[in-house]
Protein backbone atom coordinates (compact mmCIF):
# COMPACT_ATOMS: atom_id res chain seq x y z
CA UNK A 1 0.00 0.00 0.00
CA UNK A 2 2.92 2.51 0.85
CA UNK A 3 4.38 1.91 -2.92
CA UNK A 4 1.26 2.47 -4.37
CA UNK A 5 0.77 5.72 -2.22
CA UNK A 6 4.08 6.94 -3.03
CA UNK A 7 3.84 6.29 -7.00
CA UNK A 8 0.55 8.31 -6.53
CA UNK A 9 2.26 11.24 -4.77
CA UNK A 10 5.03 11.16 -7.48
CA UNK A 11 2.63 10.85 -10.78
CA UNK A 12 0.97 13.96 -8.56
CA UNK A 13 4.52 15.60 -8.75
CA UNK A 14 4.93 15.15 -12.42
CA UNK A 15 1.90 17.29 -13.35
CA UNK A 16 2.70 20.00 -10.20
CA UNK A 17 5.96 20.20 -12.29
CA UNK A 18 4.45 21.54 -14.99
CA UNK A 19 3.73 25.14 -12.80
CA UNK A 20 7.23 25.66 -11.86
CA UNK A 21 10.56 27.16 -13.71
CA UNK A 22 12.49 25.19 -16.23
CA UNK A 23 15.19 25.39 -13.35
CA UNK A 24 12.91 22.99 -10.18
CA UNK A 25 11.96 20.74 -13.40
CA UNK A 26 14.49 18.47 -13.69
CA UNK A 27 13.70 17.34 -10.45
CA UNK A 28 9.79 16.96 -10.56
CA UNK A 29 10.40 14.69 -13.85
CA UNK A 30 12.83 12.17 -11.47
CA UNK A 31 10.57 12.68 -8.35
CA UNK A 32 7.74 11.21 -11.11
CA UNK A 33 9.79 8.73 -12.23
CA UNK A 34 10.56 7.10 -9.36
CA UNK A 35 9.42 3.59 -9.44
CA UNK A 36 10.90 2.26 -5.79
CA UNK A 37 7.68 1.56 -3.77
CA UNK A 38 7.58 4.42 -1.77
CA UNK A 39 11.00 4.36 -0.13
CA UNK A 40 12.89 7.05 -0.47
CA UNK A 41 16.32 5.33 -1.89
CA UNK A 42 19.67 6.43 -2.02
CA UNK A 43 19.99 6.21 -5.75
CA UNK A 44 16.95 8.66 -5.90
CA UNK A 45 18.58 11.14 -3.63
CA UNK A 46 21.15 10.72 -5.75
CA UNK A 47 19.26 11.57 -8.92
CA UNK A 48 17.93 14.16 -7.17
CA UNK A 49 20.93 15.81 -6.47
CA UNK A 50 21.95 15.21 -9.94
CA UNK A 51 18.35 16.85 -11.17
CA UNK A 52 19.64 20.57 -9.14
CA UNK A 53 22.96 20.58 -10.61
CA UNK A 54 23.57 23.31 -12.99
CA UNK A 55 25.06 26.87 -12.46
CA UNK A 56 22.19 28.54 -11.41
CA UNK A 57 21.22 26.67 -8.04
CA UNK A 58 23.54 26.92 -4.93
CA UNK A 59 24.46 24.52 -2.59
CA UNK A 60 22.15 25.51 0.59
CA UNK A 61 19.41 25.91 -1.63
CA UNK A 62 19.25 22.37 -3.23
CA UNK A 63 19.69 20.89 0.14
CA UNK A 64 16.32 23.16 1.56
CA UNK A 65 14.32 21.94 -1.80
CA UNK A 66 15.58 18.54 -1.52
CA UNK A 67 14.46 18.37 2.43
CA UNK A 68 11.00 19.78 1.32
CA UNK A 69 10.47 17.72 -1.42
CA UNK A 70 11.36 14.56 0.69
CA UNK A 71 8.76 16.11 3.61
CA UNK A 72 5.96 16.25 0.98
CA UNK A 73 6.46 12.96 -0.34
CA UNK A 74 6.48 11.67 4.08
CA UNK A 75 3.28 13.79 4.35
CA UNK A 76 1.17 12.14 1.20
CA UNK A 77 2.06 8.93 3.18
CA UNK A 78 1.29 9.51 6.23
CA UNK A 79 -1.81 11.00 5.23
CA UNK A 80 -2.67 7.58 2.82
CA UNK A 81 -1.75 5.37 6.43
CA UNK A 82 -4.00 7.78 7.85
CA UNK A 83 -6.85 7.39 6.39
CA UNK A 84 -6.47 3.76 5.90
CA UNK A 85 -6.37 3.45 9.58
CA UNK A 86 -9.05 5.36 10.23
CA UNK A 87 -11.28 3.35 7.73
CA UNK A 88 -10.30 0.21 9.90
CA UNK A 89 -11.14 2.11 12.81
CA UNK A 90 -14.56 3.12 11.56
CA UNK A 91 -14.58 -1.16 10.95
CA UNK A 92 -14.21 -1.73 14.37
CA UNK A 93 -16.45 0.55 15.87
CA UNK A 94 -19.55 -1.10 15.13
CA UNK A 95 -18.27 -3.15 18.32
CA UNK A 96 -19.02 -1.13 21.38
CA UNK A 97 -15.75 -2.06 23.73
CA UNK A 98 -18.49 -2.75 26.66
CA UNK A 99 -20.59 -5.14 24.44
CA UNK A 100 -20.02 -9.25 24.73
CA UNK A 101 -21.48 -10.71 21.76
CA UNK A 102 -19.85 -13.97 21.72
CA UNK A 103 -22.01 -16.73 23.10
CA UNK A 104 -19.14 -18.48 24.87
CA UNK A 105 -17.79 -15.53 26.49
CA UNK A 106 -21.77 -14.77 27.54
CA UNK A 107 -21.84 -18.48 28.54
CA UNK A 108 -18.42 -18.07 30.57
CA UNK A 109 -19.55 -15.52 32.14
CA UNK A 110 -23.03 -16.08 33.76
CA UNK A 111 -21.42 -19.39 34.44
CA UNK A 112 -18.89 -17.30 37.14
CA UNK A 113 -22.03 -15.65 38.16
CA UNK A 114 -23.73 -19.02 39.75
CA UNK A 115 -19.47 -19.88 40.76
CA UNK A 116 -19.26 -16.76 42.73
CA UNK A 117 -22.75 -16.72 43.79
CA UNK A 118 -23.59 -13.34 42.12
CA UNK A 119 -26.46 -11.37 42.94
CA UNK A 120 -29.27 -10.03 39.92
CA UNK A 121 -31.76 -7.66 39.76
CA UNK A 122 -34.83 -7.80 37.50
CA UNK A 123 -36.79 -4.71 36.47
CA UNK A 124 -39.78 -4.26 34.58
CA UNK A 125 -39.99 -2.11 31.78
CA UNK A 126 -40.41 1.15 33.12
CA UNK A 127 -39.79 0.55 36.96
CA UNK A 128 -37.10 2.14 38.62
CA UNK A 129 -34.14 -0.20 39.67
CA UNK A 130 -34.58 -1.36 43.35
CA UNK A 131 -30.90 -1.00 43.92
CA UNK A 132 -31.07 -4.60 45.67
CA UNK A 133 -29.51 -7.68 43.67
CA UNK A 134 -31.16 -10.23 45.52
CA UNK A 135 -32.47 -12.34 42.66
CA UNK A 136 -29.41 -15.58 43.37
CA UNK A 137 -28.43 -18.05 40.34
CA UNK A 138 -28.97 -21.77 40.61
CA UNK A 139 -28.22 -23.09 37.14
CA UNK A 140 -28.12 -22.85 33.54
CA UNK A 141 -29.52 -25.49 31.35
CA UNK A 142 -29.23 -25.40 27.91
CA UNK A 143 -30.86 -21.97 26.56
CA UNK A 144 -31.97 -21.01 30.19
CA UNK A 145 -30.83 -19.25 32.80
CA UNK A 146 -32.29 -20.32 36.39
CA UNK A 147 -32.77 -17.91 39.26
CA UNK A 148 -33.69 -18.36 42.53
CA UNK A 149 -36.18 -15.54 43.60
CA UNK A 150 -36.05 -13.73 46.83
CA UNK A 151 -39.23 -14.00 49.45
CA UNK A 152 -40.95 -11.31 48.55
CA UNK A 153 -41.77 -11.94 44.88
CA UNK A 154 -44.42 -14.52 43.35
CA UNK A 155 -45.23 -16.45 40.31
CA UNK A 156 -47.80 -13.82 39.20
CA UNK A 157 -45.33 -10.90 39.04
CA UNK A 158 -43.08 -12.69 36.35
CA UNK A 159 -45.65 -13.52 33.95
CA UNK A 160 -44.33 -16.10 30.97
CA UNK A 161 -43.40 -14.14 27.97
CA UNK A 162 -42.35 -10.07 29.58
CA UNK A 163 -39.46 -8.97 28.97
CA UNK A 164 -37.17 -7.91 32.17
CA UNK A 165 -34.04 -5.62 32.34
CA UNK A 166 -31.47 -7.47 33.98
CA UNK A 167 -28.47 -6.75 35.93
CA UNK A 168 -25.75 -8.62 37.69
CA UNK A 169 -22.79 -7.91 40.26
CA UNK A 170 -20.22 -10.57 41.60
CA UNK A 171 -16.69 -10.39 42.98
CA UNK A 172 -14.01 -12.38 41.06
CA UNK A 173 -10.20 -12.18 42.34
CA UNK A 174 -10.91 -9.07 43.83
CA UNK A 175 -12.59 -6.97 41.71
CA UNK A 176 -16.31 -6.77 41.50
CA UNK A 177 -17.61 -7.42 38.11
CA UNK A 178 -20.86 -5.65 36.25
CA UNK A 179 -23.02 -6.59 33.86
CA UNK A 180 -26.42 -6.01 32.50
CA UNK A 181 -28.83 -7.30 29.71
CA UNK A 182 -32.74 -7.93 28.57
CA UNK A 183 -34.27 -11.22 28.37
CA UNK A 184 -37.82 -12.64 28.11
CA UNK A 185 -39.45 -14.86 31.08
CA UNK A 186 -39.87 -18.53 30.10
CA UNK A 187 -41.24 -19.64 33.06
CA UNK A 188 -41.46 -19.30 37.05
CA UNK A 189 -42.94 -21.57 39.37
CA UNK A 190 -42.74 -22.64 43.22
CA UNK A 191 -41.32 -25.43 44.36
CA UNK A 192 -39.68 -27.27 47.16
CA UNK A 193 -36.24 -26.67 47.65
CA UNK A 194 -34.28 -28.68 50.64
CA UNK A 195 -37.43 -28.42 52.49
CA UNK A 196 -39.02 -25.11 51.84
CA UNK A 197 -40.77 -23.41 49.52
CA UNK A 198 -38.73 -21.36 46.80
CA UNK A 199 -40.03 -19.29 43.47
CA UNK A 200 -37.67 -19.74 40.73
CA UNK A 201 -37.55 -18.09 37.33
CA UNK A 202 -36.19 -19.31 34.06
CA UNK A 203 -35.18 -16.66 31.62
CA UNK A 204 -33.90 -16.55 27.93
CA UNK A 205 -29.81 -16.68 27.84
CA UNK A 206 -29.04 -12.94 26.52
CA UNK A 207 -27.97 -12.53 22.56
CA UNK A 208 -25.35 -9.43 24.30
CA UNK A 209 -24.20 -8.38 27.83
CA UNK A 210 -23.18 -5.15 28.12
CA UNK A 211 -20.49 -4.37 30.85
CA UNK A 212 -18.99 -1.64 32.93
CA UNK A 213 -22.56 -0.42 34.03
CA UNK A 214 -24.17 -0.65 37.67
CA UNK A 215 -27.71 -0.64 36.11
CA UNK A 216 -30.71 -2.41 34.89
CA UNK A 217 -31.44 -0.35 32.30
CA UNK A 218 -30.98 -1.49 28.40
CA UNK A 219 -29.74 1.58 26.69
CA UNK A 220 -29.16 1.61 22.53
CA UNK A 221 -27.79 4.58 20.27
CA UNK A 222 -29.77 3.49 16.82
CA UNK A 223 -27.44 3.95 13.85
CA UNK A 224 -28.45 6.39 10.93
CA UNK A 225 -30.62 3.71 9.09
CA UNK A 226 -32.59 3.08 12.27
CA UNK A 227 -32.74 7.14 13.36
CA UNK A 228 -35.99 7.80 15.60
CA UNK A 229 -37.45 11.60 14.59
CA UNK A 230 -39.39 12.74 18.07
CA UNK A 231 -41.77 15.53 18.12
CA UNK A 232 -42.26 17.54 21.48
CA UNK A 233 -45.44 19.13 22.93
CA UNK A 234 -45.36 20.86 25.92
CA UNK A 235 -47.96 19.86 28.49
CA UNK A 236 -49.86 21.76 30.87
CA UNK A 237 -48.23 21.98 34.37
CA UNK A 238 -50.63 20.15 35.90
CA UNK A 239 -50.59 16.42 35.49
CA UNK A 240 -53.74 14.82 34.34
CA UNK A 241 -54.55 10.91 33.05
CA UNK A 242 -55.78 12.70 29.32
CA UNK A 243 -55.43 15.67 27.22
CA UNK A 244 -56.80 16.91 24.83
CA UNK A 245 -53.93 17.60 21.53
CA UNK A 246 -55.58 21.33 20.51
CA UNK A 247 -54.25 22.90 23.04
CA UNK A 248 -51.08 21.53 23.17
CA UNK A 249 -48.24 23.79 21.42
CA UNK A 250 -45.09 22.23 19.80
CA UNK A 251 -41.68 22.93 20.88
CA UNK A 252 -39.32 21.22 19.66
CA UNK A 253 -38.29 18.14 16.70
CA UNK A 254 -35.32 15.94 17.88
CA UNK A 255 -32.91 13.02 16.63
CA UNK A 256 -32.66 10.61 19.38
CA UNK A 257 -29.26 10.11 20.61
CA UNK A 258 -30.20 7.05 23.01
CA UNK A 259 -32.97 5.62 23.87
CA UNK A 260 -33.71 3.05 26.76
CA UNK A 261 -37.65 1.67 28.59
CA UNK A 262 -36.29 4.41 31.07
CA UNK A 263 -36.39 7.52 28.07
CA UNK A 264 -34.29 8.91 25.83
CA UNK A 265 -31.71 11.79 24.93
CA UNK A 266 -31.86 13.72 21.91
CA UNK A 267 -30.68 16.09 19.70
CA UNK A 268 -33.58 19.08 19.50
CA UNK A 269 -34.18 22.16 17.22
CA UNK A 270 -36.41 24.41 19.13
CA UNK A 271 -39.79 25.26 17.34
CA UNK A 272 -41.27 26.98 20.09
CA UNK A 273 -40.80 28.99 23.44
CA UNK A 274 -37.08 27.57 24.44
CA UNK A 275 -37.75 28.57 28.05
CA UNK A 276 -41.07 26.00 28.23
CA UNK A 277 -38.19 23.14 28.13
CA UNK A 278 -36.53 23.28 31.14
CA UNK A 279 -35.70 20.58 33.68
CA UNK A 280 -39.08 19.02 35.36
CA UNK A 281 -41.64 20.63 32.67
CA UNK A 282 -44.13 17.11 31.30
CA UNK A 283 -43.52 16.76 27.67
CA UNK A 284 -45.61 14.65 25.35
CA UNK A 285 -43.44 12.91 22.92
CA UNK A 286 -44.68 11.18 19.58
CA UNK A 287 -42.44 9.13 17.70
CA UNK A 288 -42.58 6.41 15.79
CA UNK A 289 -39.86 3.14 15.66
CA UNK A 290 -38.37 2.31 12.24
CA UNK A 291 -38.72 -1.45 11.49
CA UNK A 292 -36.38 -1.91 8.68
CA UNK A 293 -34.26 -5.23 8.61
CA UNK A 294 -35.35 -6.15 12.07
CA UNK A 295 -37.25 -9.04 13.20
CA UNK A 296 -39.93 -7.68 15.07
CA UNK A 297 -43.27 -9.87 14.06
CA UNK A 298 -46.35 -7.86 15.44
CA UNK A 299 -45.49 -4.72 17.33
CA UNK A 300 -47.09 -1.14 17.24
CA UNK A 301 -44.34 0.85 16.54
CA UNK A 302 -46.51 4.57 16.88
CA UNK A 303 -45.83 5.45 20.00
CA UNK A 304 -47.33 8.13 22.25
CA UNK A 305 -45.45 8.94 25.47
CA UNK A 306 -45.70 11.18 28.23
CA UNK A 307 -41.96 12.24 29.54
CA UNK A 308 -40.52 14.74 32.14
CA UNK A 309 -37.43 16.67 31.15
CA UNK A 310 -34.64 15.73 33.22
CA UNK A 311 -31.75 17.65 31.80
CA UNK A 312 -31.14 20.16 29.10
CA UNK A 313 -27.56 21.43 27.67
CA UNK A 314 -27.65 24.03 25.11
CA UNK A 315 -25.09 24.98 22.90
CA UNK A 316 -23.80 28.24 21.36
CA UNK A 317 -24.90 27.34 17.42
CA UNK A 318 -27.50 24.58 16.41
CA UNK A 319 -29.61 22.16 18.43
CA UNK A 320 -30.24 21.37 22.13
CA UNK A 321 -29.75 18.53 24.31
CA UNK A 322 -32.25 17.33 26.02
CA UNK A 323 -32.73 14.24 28.15
CA UNK A 324 -36.21 12.83 29.33
CA UNK A 325 -37.64 10.52 31.48
CA UNK A 326 -40.85 8.10 30.68
CA UNK A 327 -43.89 8.48 32.36
CA UNK A 328 -46.72 7.29 30.59
CA UNK A 329 -48.05 5.85 27.49
CA UNK A 330 -50.48 7.22 26.40
CA UNK A 331 -53.05 6.10 23.26
CA UNK A 332 -55.47 8.15 21.36
CA UNK A 333 -59.56 8.40 21.99
CA UNK A 334 -61.91 7.33 19.60
CA UNK A 335 -61.83 10.23 17.24
CA UNK A 336 -57.95 11.00 17.27
CA UNK A 337 -58.19 14.70 19.71
CA UNK A 338 -57.68 13.29 23.12
CA UNK A 339 -54.59 11.15 24.56
CA UNK A 340 -55.08 9.27 27.44
CA UNK A 341 -52.28 7.67 29.71
CA UNK A 342 -51.50 4.52 31.08
CA UNK A 343 -48.29 4.26 33.73
CA UNK A 344 -45.06 2.75 32.06
CA UNK A 345 -45.45 -0.56 34.02
CA UNK A 346 -46.72 -3.94 32.94
CA UNK A 347 -46.99 -4.26 29.73
CA UNK A 348 -47.01 -0.89 28.62
CA UNK A 349 -43.74 -0.40 26.99
CA UNK A 350 -43.35 -4.36 25.68
CA UNK A 351 -43.28 -2.99 22.13
CA UNK A 352 -40.42 -0.70 22.68
CA UNK A 353 -38.64 -3.62 24.83
CA UNK A 354 -38.81 -5.74 21.78
CA UNK A 355 -37.89 -3.58 19.43
CA UNK A 356 -34.69 -2.63 21.33
CA UNK A 357 -34.10 -6.18 21.57
CA UNK A 358 -34.79 -6.62 17.68
CA UNK A 359 -32.34 -3.92 17.39
CA UNK A 360 -29.69 -5.65 19.82
CA UNK A 361 -30.21 -8.78 17.51
CA UNK A 362 -29.37 -6.44 14.36
CA UNK A 363 -26.38 -5.32 15.84
CA UNK A 364 -24.76 -8.52 16.57
CA UNK A 365 -25.01 -9.31 13.36
CA UNK A 366 -23.88 -6.47 11.59
CA UNK A 367 -20.55 -6.43 13.60
CA UNK A 368 -20.44 -10.11 12.79
CA UNK A 369 -20.70 -9.24 9.13
CA UNK A 370 -17.99 -6.66 9.44
CA UNK A 371 -15.86 -8.72 11.33
CA UNK A 372 -16.01 -11.65 8.56
CA UNK A 373 -15.11 -9.31 5.61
Amino acid sequence: MVGQVGLKCCNNMGLIAEEFPKTLKPVFQVVANEQAGGQVSSDFLDRVRLGFSGPNVNGPVVEIILSLLVLILLIFIVRSLWKELGRNRNRASFQNPDEIGDDNKIIDILDSSVHYRAGYCLVAPGHEAPGAFDFVPRDISGNELVLTCPEAVSTEMLPEGEVRNVGLRFTRAGKVEFYHFQTTILESSRALFDGKYETTVKLALPDILYSGENRCDLRVSPALDYGIDVAFLTLPEQKTDKVSLDSLPRTAQAKVINISLGGLKSWATIEGEAAELIPGRRVLLFFRLPAGELELGELNLQHIIRAVVLEREDTEKGPVMLRVKFEARGSLEQGGGTVVFQPVKGAALQDLARWIMAYQRYEIRLTRRVRAR
